[in-house]
């Protein structure tokens, strides 16, 4: 029986150790297996690695999975969904279909198993050292909702389009994502609210068009150093809903990053490119539109012991000139650079903590400093910025997974003097789920019942201070908006932290998918939320692939 394990073992490392090695693209953020990676982090597969740095590639998700799987401890419930994860990743055998064949993949979608259960894909090829896939996007997507805001309770869309993404000699991968879209019926409006992707999204929301998307990256690894560029949705900072340096409901951003990484260490620069404010309201996109530059320059460094990590980040947001070169020095201090550049600049620094006491348990927490005065701390001086969440996740033995997490953003953090400095991306938060001057506490429970989506039921409760309008004019500026910093007659000593216009907000969402046949997948969304009146809103997606 032994002698059995060991051969089995050696064929499989020798098959696909070159497959790992031809991973070296990103997986995006939209792929459900990053919700499934938080069970195994608590669980404690994730040793000198962790979550608060997201996309991760490939073959980072592929170690994690294969760790799992070679535990003879794992439970039966958790051995199918790595097992349905590692095909899902070309790291264990499958069946393809294929439209335009090779010698590796020989079925055809048009004259077989366009409904079956074989992975489905326009064009596939792997060897050791390259790999390339080439696969269909497709969405059908509905919301409905009893809100009588809306001038109809329904909005239908239907989206379309392709996903290119492989590696080279092992080294250098690739990654393309092109969508296109429409409503189909119903208000646009109401998918506009529901979907953060479609407010930011100027085709759709302003130009009132088509949906159109697009993401790549190219990414270069040698030993220890690579290097990427590309536009993506990223994440940074640790957490259960909230990431304070880089959210989960910012936009994609394009962005230029080397980094050095080690077994225990890593280091990464970012110089990326945002877009900043138009000088005219009224002129907001086309030809004659006047949008200055604006670029967000990061560095982070993340010690990563086996029980979790620790990262030390810095940032600065600089605008309306071209690229600094004092920032294009990966090894500097940001602080004391923007002091030496005339103080025009938006510095902010922070620490993240993932810290896993216990298997099955993970406590997280993440503090950013926008601004400080030491002898006005406790005080509500306006200028004390900051922003920070705390977070505890439990995994049972059972496949259920537990956390809460509670965050709080004083007022005017994020903020500038020069609002084309806020931290912003196209005048949307770039940091933190919720907005200046507010908090919130979440609480999370996921329960696996199938392999790729769990049910999933969260609560959420938030609290935030808005800024007080009259007849469209600001009477009252207590911090509320990152697009509105303090101004010269507004008042100097202390605020009360969610003073001004005070808005509770409680959602509850249940949510559940299901892979229909292979491929193709229907997920269910139902939220009730009470704000100033209670609503119910559902949606419903059909898609070919997670996009």
């Amino acid at each position: 029986m032994i002698f059995r394990i060991v051969i089995s073992s050696l064929l499989f490392f020798t098959l696909y150790s070159g497959i790992l090695n031809a991973q070296v693209e990103h997986v995006p953020l939209t792929s459900p297996v990053y919700d499934y990676l938080l069970r195994a982090e608590n669980k404690g597969y994730l040793e000198h690695k962790s979550l608060s740095s997201l996309p991760h590639q490939r073959k980072e998700i592929i170690s994690i999975l294969n760790q799992m799987y070679s535990d003879e401890n794992i439970s039966t419930t958790d051995k199918k969904i790595v097992e349905f994860y590692l095909k899902e990743f070309n790291s264990l055998p499958e069946k393809n279909t294929v439209v335009f064949e090779n010698e590796q993949n020989t079925d055809n979608i048009f004259f077989k198993d366009l409904f079956g259960n074989k992975d489905k894909y326009i064009y596939k090829y792997t060897d050791s050292s390259n790999n390339v896939e080439l696969k269909p996007l497709l969405k059908a997507e509905s919301f409905f909702t009893n809100n009588s805001s809306y001038d109809e309770s329904k909005s239908v869309l239907l989206h379309g389009g392709v996903r290119l993404m492989g590696t080279l000699s092992n080294s250098f991968g690739y990654y393309l994502q092109a969508t296109n879209g429409a409503i189909i019926s119903g208000d646009r409006n109401l998918a506009i609210d529901r979907e953060q992707s479609y407010s930011n999204n100027v085709k759709f929301a302003f130009l009132e068009s088509d949906l159109d998307f697009t993401q790549s990256h190219v990414r270069y690894d040698n030993n220890w150093f690579y290097a990427t560029l590309g536009r993506e949705v990223r994440n940074l900072g640790t957490g259960l809903f909230q990431k304070v340096f880089i959210s989960n409901s910012s936009q994609p951003f394009d962005a230029l990053s080397l980094g050095a990484r080690f077994n225990s260490f890593e280091y990464r620069f970012t110089h990326g490119s945002l877009l900043s404010s138009p000088l005219d309201t009224n002129i907001s996109q086309g030809f004659n539109s006047v949008i200055p530059d604006k670029f967000l320059v990061m560095h982070r460094f993340a010690f990563r012991p086996s029980w979790g990590e620790i990262a030390l980040w810095e940032s600065v947001i600089y605008s309306d000139r071209s690229i600094d070169f004092a920032y294009l020095n990966p090894i500097s201090f940001f602080k004391s650079l923007e002091h030496a550049l005339r103080d025009r600049d938006n510095s902010m620094m922070g620490i993240d903590a993932t810290i896993r006491p216990m298997n099955n348990l993970q406590l997280k927490g993440s503090f950013l400093l926008d601004d400080i005065i030491i002898s006005e701390i406790g005080n509500g001086y306006w200028s004390n910025k900051t922003a920070w969440n705390i977070a505890a996740t439990y995994s049972f033995d059972l496949p259920i997974d537990l956390g809460i997490e509670y965050s709080r953003v004083e007022p005017y953090t994020y903020s500038h003097f020069n609002n084309l400095n806020a931290y912003t991306n196209d005048r949307g938060l770039l940091g933190s789920i919720i907005k200046p001057n507010s908090d919130f506490v979440g609480i999370s429970l996921n329960y696996w019942l199938t392999n790729k989506y769990p049910i999933s039921f969260r609560f959420i409760r938030m609290r935030h201070g808005d800024n007080i309008y009259k007849d469209g004019k600001l009477v009252e500026n207590v911090g509320g908006d990152v697009n509105q910093s303090r101004r010269h007659e507004d008042k100097y000593d202390g605020i009360d932290f969610l003073a001004g216009n005070l808005i509770k907000t409680s959602i509850f969402e249940l949510s559940a998918g299901l892979e229909l046949i292979r491929n193709l997948n229907l997920r269910a969304m139902y939220s009730y939320e009470t704000k100033v009146e209670s609503n119910h809103y559902f949606r419903v997606i059909l898609t070919l692939e997670d996009f």
